[in-house]
């Protein structure tokens, strides 16, 4: 059977997401407990039972009423940051995502099974005005690829800089902010690569929900015959159906890719 390639882009936020807004009083992370009190309770009820809590720790934990740095034990720390970062809209957590799906999708087995894996991650952004490269460092510590470009300059992204730096068959823009669980993206994603491989005329996939996925020979024909490639992704769709080609899509609610809370202007 043959592995289908695919390259990975993390883009900007999609104009939907609106960013966190604590109530009056609250910290991001008190919004966060608000908002996942159900999951926060499991949370602190498995690190008490893996860290041997004492009941009045397992207390604190519960009320939230306290600060991760007055916390002693570095793991307790480590696990709170994951839990807070994981449910807050920031480019950090797709890649955080990203990275996951890219090793699980190392594995023959998971290879076989799924038909694809992901070849590059790339990852456009501008390069921070102070030299400050941490966020640059960890996006490459997770296996990215990061296009710089000038501070003030990443208005709209330009697909025709992008193209040299992927190898996939297939290629997936993902929106900054936004998650995804394994099992159900590389299920659509078989499905979507499946759809775009019957036939050489399907160019583009669209989730409708900010998610896109071209087929990279489609892209290239394009930048060959002089399209702008740096407008809005509805005008590069209309750019593909001048030359011929088709797009596909869903609109269910269930098929979109990448999840975006309700609080965060998504829909799960």
């Amino acid at each position: 059977m043959e592995v289908r390639t695919l390259s990975a882009v993390l883009t900007g936020f999609p104009a939907r997401l609106t960013q966190p807004r604590p109530l009056q009083g609250e910290t991001i992370f008190q919004m966060v407990l608000r908002n996942h009190s159900r999951q926060w309770k499991n949370t602190v009820e498995r690190l008490t039972s893996d860290y041997n809590l004492p009941q009045s720790t397992s207390d604190l934990l519960q009320r939230g009423r306290f600060r991760i740095e007055d916390l002693t034990d570095g793991r307790l720390q480590d696990a709170i940051e994951d839990f807070v970062n994981d449910r807050i809209p920031t480019h950090g957590r797709t890649m955080k995502s990203i990275a996951g799906l890219r090793r699980q999708m190392r594995d023959p087995m998971a290879q076989e099974m799924a038909g694809f894996t992901i070849v590059d991650v790339i990852v456009p952004r501008e390069h921070n005005s102070h030299g400050d490269a941490t966020d640059e460092n960890e996006i490459k510590r997770m296996g990215g690829k990061v296009i710089s470009y000038p501070p003030g300059s990443l208005r709209t992204m330009n697909l025709a800089d992008i193209l040299p730096h992927t190898t996939g068959q297939f290629i997936w823009f993902i929106p900054g902010g936004t998650q995804f669980g394994f099992s159900d993206v590389v299920q659509c994603l078989e499905r979507i690569m499946r759809t775009l491989t019957s036939s050489s005329g399907v160019a583009l996939y669209t989730d409708n929900a900010d998610s896109f996925v071209f087929r990279s020979a489609s892209l290239h024909d394009l930048a060959r015959r002089g399209y702008d490639l740096s407008s809005n992704m509805q005008d590069i769709g209309s750019a593909l159906r001048k030359r011929g080609y088709e797009i596909v899509g869903d609109n269910d609610p269930q098929y979109i890719l990448c999840q975006l809370e309700r609080e965060y202007g998504g829909t799960t």
